[in-house]
Order: C-alpha cells, then structure tokens, then sequence
C-alpha cells in the first residue's frame, strides 16, 4: 500500500484519539509528587548486588523515585534487603526504598508477630537510602486489614508493630481493602493506598470514581494511588488457584496515567503495579530473579517499553508540566490470541472475565512531524493522516496475521517494520492473555536513503564517537556491567544494511534467551559491541556528522578505508576494539573476545580473521562467521571456473590483485593462509540458506547459494590440509535459512558465541587488579522492543 498516493477520499478513520496535553504546559501546582514502583522481594531470591544496582538504575532513569519493597514472611528475604540498601547507598543517587509489609504472606495473629516487623523498621530508621515523606519514614502494606497482632483492634495491632517504637517518625499508608466508608476509624494510619485502582474490573473504561471516593472519606490524609498496564494470572487449583484477567482495554495505561495527572493535585503519590510481579503479568522490569511458577506466560514477554512509555507521562505528574518533545515513537501492544478461542488442553482453563477485552492492537503515537500512519494485519488495514503531538489508535486483529507498521512523511517512506514474532494466531496452545511486543528498534531513514540517527536500545549505550585511534565512529555496548565481571566480549558486525543497532540487539537477545534457557549462567559477564560503519548517505541524512570515519557503499565489509579523514581502515577499526578489550587494566578478567557476522557482516569477520596483521592474542580472539554471501578463497582454483570472468581471485574473493592498504607488505599468500588456518574460525551456515547472495561472477565461482558455497568453501579448507584445521569448526543449523535471528539464537551459535572457549582461563593475562571507577558510560536504554510492546523510535 502506498500511502503517499492514495487521495483523501480513502482515508478511513479507526479509533482516533488526540492527546494534545503533550503539545504545551499545563497550569499545576507547585506540589510535590512522587512516583514508585512495587517490587515483589520474594521474586528476587536469586538476585546478586549488581541485579539490584542494575534495577535500581534502570527504575530511576525512567522515572521513578523509589521501590516499594514487599516483604514477605521468608527468612532469606532479609538478606536480600540488606543487599537492596547496600545497593542504593553504593550508587549514591536519589533513588530510596521502603517496605510494602505483604500481610498476605506475613502473620499477624500474635504479639511475636509484631516483632518481625519492628525488626525491619528498627533496623532501617535512620539508613539514607530510606525513603521519607514528609521527613517521616514511609511505610505501607498490601492487606492487614484483619491484623490484631494479639491486641483488641486493629489500631491498636499496627500501632504495636510499625508505631511503638518512633510514634513520631513514621508515615503510615497501607492497602487495607475496607469500604471507604469504614476509613475515619483508622486513627493509625496516616493514610491509605488504592491498590484496585490501577484497574477496571468490569466492561467499562478506567475512570477516578475510585480515587474519589478514597479522597472524600480520608479526610486530608496522604493517598496514593495505583497505575497498571495489564493484568493476567494463570495459577491452576494446585497452586495459588488465581485464574483472570481485569480488562486492559482502550490504552489503559495511558488513559490512567491521563486521570492522575489531570486530578494531580489530589494525589500524593502514584504506586506503578508492578516492577516484577510476572505471575499477574503487570511487571515493567526486566525478567529475571525467582519466578513463583509464571515462566508459562511470562517468559519471552518482555515489557520494558512500558517503562519509557510511563516515563512520558511520570515526569508530567511529578514536574506538573507535560514536556514538549523532539522525537517520533509509536508504542504498541496487544494480546496475540483470540479472547474466545477455546484450548481443551489448557488444564488451568479460561480465565475469568475473559469476555471483557477485545482482540485490539493498541497503539500511542508521539510525532514530531506530521506524518501517515499505518497499522496492517491481513486484512485488517487502517491508516491516519496525523498532525503533530500524541495521538491514540487502534487495529481489529480477526485472522492470523503478522503485525505491520508503515510510517510516511512527505511521500518518503520513513519506517516499514514487521515486529518479529508479533503474529496474531487464532488456534493458541494456551490460555496466554499476557501482552506481547517485538524489541527490535526501527529508526527514521533506511539503507538506501541514509540513516537519520542512532535510535535507543534496551540495555545498551550508545556512545557516537567512540575514539579508534585518531579516527571516531559510532558504536553500541552493553550497559550497566562491572568490567572486572566481564570474561567474554561479543563484537558483532552489522549487515549491509549498516544497522548496526538492530544487529546488537539481535544478539543481546540472544544472550537473554540463552540466559533463560540454563544454557548461559549469567548475563553480567558477558560484553556485546556493535560499531557502525556509516556511509556518505548516512552523512547527508544525518546518523554520521563531519569528523567521523564513513566509507563508500560496501568498502567497509572488505577492509577499505574510510573515505573521510582520517583514513583508517575498517579493519584497523576492529583491532582498536579488539585492543581495547584485551587490555588487562580495563577487563583484568577477560579471557575470550568474538568477531560475530551474519551475512555481509560474516563477509567482513572473514576476510579480518584472514588479513589480519597481528597475532597477539590469537589464543583467545574467536571469528564466528553465519551465511557469508561470498568468501575469500585461499587458493586459486574454484569449484565452477568462469574463463569469461576477470579477477576471480582478486581481494575480496581471493589472494591476488590489489588488497587494501590495512595489508599492504603483508599478503603473501603462503602466510595468510598458514596463519588464518591457526585462528579459531567458527563457520556456521543454516541448511535451508538457499538464498543467491552475491550474484556477481566472481561469487558464482564459488557456488549459486549461501550453502553450496560454504560446502564448497569447508571442502576447499580440508583438501588443502587433508582435515579442517584443529582450531575450526563448522556447524550446519537445521531448519534455518538466511535469518541472524535463528543462527545467533539456534543451539551452535549459543555455543560459539557465548560458550565456547578452547583457551585455559586468563591464559597470557597479567593478573592485574584495577582500582577506580570504569569509564563513564552515559546511558541510552532501548525502548523499542519491549515484549509487552513494541516500541519504534522513528526520527527525521
């Protein structure tokens, strides 16, 4: 469809909203306002000091000022609270803790009881990483309105358990779930939180009755109200016998988000529900920590858009103010399967109020420019004409059909994106009625036109001119990490494409997936690079600026210079990354770096495992090489010679000719062949790569697909030695054809990339200790592939 050249009388309307609150400033207060978010303790048993400063730093750049810790009645949970603080009062910011007291798991019938909870507050009354209200310590629950505490009343209960000690110094607001109406009886609390009004329960859109009604019969005392994306729990009768949904319907999130910060100055704080519950589905955080049995309908659905998406509207509701912003983003989330479809195997069943929700794609787009939007799936297609600001609109999902969004501005296209497994399927194996996204990030401009930007990507920074020895280019890395932790750096290449970011991302995805699958024990000792090798295109559209290496077209897979000053190649490029993290002062742990390329990007960690110069650290440097649409020959001959074609076997596809300056002196064939062959190359191609590649004469020589040339290029290394070289391997993936996705994901590439390791540890490593900080990292989160929703960064 093309959107540019349909004339108006086509433009048909769905379910269009204007936000325009966001287009200027709203007239509020000055009153102070808090945002928080709950954190369930007893999913975090697992959770090292780095998990809890990994958290703590990604809650407080989206916006949140503090965790509400839910203590439950598990011994090992102090521990972890302990390391919570620790961790606060390491990182040295704002953000605070306090406890959330679950007295749904905690007892309260005796004055023992009482003690676990002074316990708590005694030892944290006067830690600096406590958050205070009102210059009080800030306390809450969820429950307890039946706690006595072995006293008469219930006032009496919580005045011994969280008010004997400092009667002066705390702030009480617990979830008591009472009739408003029963509230000017509480004499012990200094107010309450509204955890059921994050939600609407029945068929109706979310509205702030509920607040209301809190607000009227609290008589002045502090309220805290909730906000929630979704809800979803699935626990059969054999475990926490919790099956249903409440209806997140009409952008909930969103809408509620709108409720509060129009009714601001009636709400002292605003509870975001949750960090990390994944077994009711509403968590914003990162899996990982201690599932209680949700992995089901939790794992893969990652939700950390919502995170950037509620930051839009946080920094309103806190400041009082909407921001007026530079950037184009489309937020989208929906459940993937039909409502009413009925699964017999599903032995939980169909959750309750199931019938509440529709079979919608949401969506909420932010634009700087007017532009055309679209949103596609099957025969599902829509389309608006939006003018600048925020705008709401929606999609019918009624067939299988693969999610698609087109973005146009002027007659240009600027995005046309297909989120990755974001497909609606009719016939699901399992009452899953959890959101779901796609996390690969689509930015303004493409390939052919130049890139417009660097977009942002979940758990990476992007840092535009990282130095390469007198020369600058851009570059994408793993964020959040402890260098002395680091013993593997993954240096993935892009494809010819350039996009650099979405290369990163599909192996940080990998990583994750490894991680949750046992095959990885940990994330954090692991460091993915992506650099970019950005195009006289990319100059124009704005991604590469004056002052930083570019190359012309292709030149880059190769090895060639870069056009602009200075004239570095792009191989000297990856032995700057290489030195980089091979220097024992910055990564004293390390023992294993990897080239990774998928297609032209497994062209380039080829031909650099075959020309490069230096063979420090042969040992431990690593070249895995997926789908290369082409290869350098080592030797002169050809399985299919081509007489009628001229320099078969010049540089790139073979030892001969002109080679780029990065070798000049240095292209004997005799050595680059003996010294390729003592390299640890990892070749892997996927069985059903029967895609041509490079069509060119000099690539036909070599075979007519992606596969028959790797088979042909593995023969060729065997016959020159009579075997594969001890340090190679070879690996052909079943089931996969020319996808980066499924070879970095598939069994042998979780294995070369992040497992496999033929050198001793710390083998030719100083055994150095540093001390100090690591370089300042500034930190750039990926917004844009959250499983909850997919979030597209689009900039012009």
């Amino acid at each position: 469809m093309n959107l540019a050249t349909l004339p108006p009388a086509y433009l048909f309307f769905f379910t269009l909203f204007s936000i325009s609150l966001f287009s200027g400033t709203l007239a509020f207060g000055d009153k102070p306002a808090s945002v928080v978010a709950h954190f369930i303790v007893g999913n975090a048993r697992s959770y090292s000091d780095d998990d809890w400063k990994n958290d703590i730093q990604l809650a407080s750049a989206n916006g949140i000022d503090a965790f509400a810790l839910n203590i439950g009645g598990d011994s090992w949970e102090r521990d972890q609270i302990a390391k919570a603080f620790g961790a606060c009062s390491d990182l040295g910011t704002d953000f605070k803790l306090f406890f959330s007291f679950d007295m749904s798991s905690m007892p309260c019938a005796s004055t023992q009881d009482a003690k676990m909870i002074r316990d708590y507050i005694a030892e944290y009354h006067d830690h600096g990483s406590y958050y205070l209200f009102q210059s009080k310590m800030f306390v809450s629950t969820f429950s307890g309105e039946r706690c006595l505490f072995g006293m008469g009343d219930i006032n009496s209960g919580w005045n011994s358990a969280v008010k004997s000690q400092f009667p002066e110094d705390i702030h009480f607001v617990p979830y008591f779930s009472l009739d408003p109406s029963w509230f000017s009886g509480l004499t012990v609390t200094d107010g309450l939180f509204n955890w059921d009004s994050g939600w609407t329960k029945d068929d109706k859109d979310i509205t702030f009755d509920s607040d209301k009604n809190y607000i009227s019969n609290l008589g002045g005392k502090t309220y805290m109200a909730a906000c929630s994306p979704w809800f979803f729990t699935h626990y059969g009768r054999d475990t926490y016998n919790k099956n249903w949904i409440y209806r997140p319907d009409d952008w909930l999130f969103a809408a509620r988000w709108e409720l509060l910060i129009a009714n601001r100055e009636q709400v002292d704080l605003v509870q975001l529900l949750t960090w990390n519950d994944y077994g009711e589905s509403h968590y914003l955080g990162p899996i990982k920590g201690s599932q209680a049995g949700s992995d089901a309908w939790t794992n893969g659905y990652d939700h950390q858009s919502w995170l950037k998406f509620g930051s839009e509207y946080a920094g309103a509701f806190k400041s009082g103010h909407y921001s007026n912003f530079d950037y184009n983003r489309i937020y989208l989330w929906s459940r993937l399967f039909p409502a009413a479809a009925d699964v017999p195997n599903d032995s939980v069943g169909k959750p309750d109020r199931w019938n509440l929700t529709k079979d919608v794609l949401w969506a909420v787009v932010f634009l700087k420019q007017p532009s055309t939007v679209s949103l596609v799936c099957g025969s599902s297609d829509l389309f608006w004409r939006l003018s600048s600001g925020v705008w709401k609109i929606s999609l019918p999902l009624r067939e299988n059909c693969q999610v698609q969004v087109q973005v146009s501005r002027n007659g240009n296209s600027v995005a046309d994106f297909k989120p990755d497994g974001f497909v609606f399927n009719m016939n699901p194996s399992s009452y899953n009625f959890n959101a779901l996204g796609n996390p690969n990030p689509v930015v303004g401009g493409d390939p052919d036109n130049g890139w417009h930007t660097l977009p942002e990507v979940i758990d990476a920074t992007a840092y535009p001119d990282w130095d390469v020895g007198g020369g600058s280019l851009p570059v994408y890395q793993t964020s959040g990490v402890d260098n002395e932790n680091i013993t593997r750096a993954v240096i993935v290449l892009p494809g010819r494409n350039r996009d650099c970011w979405f290369y990163w991302n599909v192996m940080n995805n990998a990583l994750s997936n490894a991680t949750k699958s046992g095959a990885v024990s940990g994330r954090d000792s692991t460091s993915i690079m992506g650099p970019c090798f950005f195009t006289q295109p990319d100059m124009k559209a704005g991604a590469a600026h004056d002052g930083q290496m570019i190359w012309g077209a292709t030149t880059w897979v190769s090895g060639h210079e870069s056009i602009a000053s200075p004239h570095l190649s792009s191989f000297a490029v990856l032995d700057a990354l290489v030195d980089y993290y091979m220097d024992a002062r910055a990564y004293p742990n390390l023992r294993t770096v990897v080239i990774a390329g998928h297609s032209a990007g497994a062209q380039m960690t080829q031909r650099y495992a075959a020309l490069r110069r230096s063979t420090k650290n042969d040992d431990r440097l690593h070249f895995w090489i997926a789908n290369p649409g082409s290869l350098c020959w080592l030797t002169k001959d050809r399985p299919f010679p081509n007489a009628t074609c001229g320099g078969v076997d010049d540089y790139k596809y073979g030892l001969s000719g002109h080679f780029p300056g990065y070798s000049a002196g240095d292209w004997a064939r005799k050595g680059v062949v003996s010294r390729y062959n003592g390299r640890n190359v990892h070749y892997a191609w996927g069985l059903k790569d029967n895609g041509p590649g490079d069509t060119r004469c000099e690539a036909l020589t070599q075979g007519s697909t992606h596969l028959e040339r790797g088979r042909n290029f593995i023969s060729m290394l065997e016959a020159l030695e009579g075997s594969l070289p001890p340090s190679a391997t070879v690996d052909w993936v079943e089931g996969v054809s020319h996808s980066n996705e499924d070879m970095m994901n598939s069994e042998a590439g979780i294995d070369k990339l992040f497992l496999y390791d033929n050198a001793p540890p710390n083998q030719s490593l100083p055994q150095l200790r540093t001390s100090g900080t690591a370089r300042s990292m500034i930190s750039w989160p990926v917004y844009l592939m959250p499983a909850i929703s997919s979030f597209l960064l689009l900039r012009s």
